[in-house]
């Protein structure tokens, strides 16, 4: 637990006019301040779904949609995944564990679809994303998930 300290502000403490409309700070009156590493520690802490969609968008925009655009066709198969995977972790020293379940994430979204076809694992993208993959410009993670929720 950290320890909160107080500082009192002054008629002689110099303030902005911005501090003093933005904060609402008057002289006179005690104010809490945090230390700067209980602020730091807040910035830094994900909830759940912060660190799902990290992961999903890293999966997406250095693994699945570079990979699409490699392959040059609207699917790609597990091997091929998993050999882009492994060499994305290991340029980028990233565990393989930490990638694992952006893949599955970007199937729950709709924006890959998995279909076992011929003893082998396949990955699909949906079909509204297959126009930039014939133009191979380069798809963020945003408008992939736009474009294939069906909502404009």
């Amino acid at each position: 637990m950290y320890q909160v300290t107080f500082v009192r502000i002054s008629e002689d403490t110099k303030l902005s006019a911005k501090s003093i409309k933005n904060n609402k700070l008057t002289s006179g009156v005690t104010y809490p301040i945090t230390p700067l590493r209980m602020m730091r520690s807040r910035t830094k802490e994900k909830g759940k779904h912060a660190h799902s969609t990290h992961y999903r968008r890293l999966v997406w925009e250095n693994i699945a949609w570079p990979l699409i655009i490699q392959v040059n066709r609207p699917y790609f198969t597990l091997e091929e995944y998993q050999c882009k995977r492994n060499e994305f972790c290991k340029i980028n020293d990233i565990p393989v564990s930490k990638l694992s379940g952006g893949l599955v994430s970007l199937i729950i979204k709709d924006i890959l679809k998995k279909d076992y076809e011929h003893r082998t694992w396949i990955y699909s993208i949906h079909y509204r994303l297959i126009p930039y993959m014939r133009k191979k410009t380069k798809l963020e993670y945003g408008l992939a998930v736009r474009e294939s929720s069906g909502k404009r």
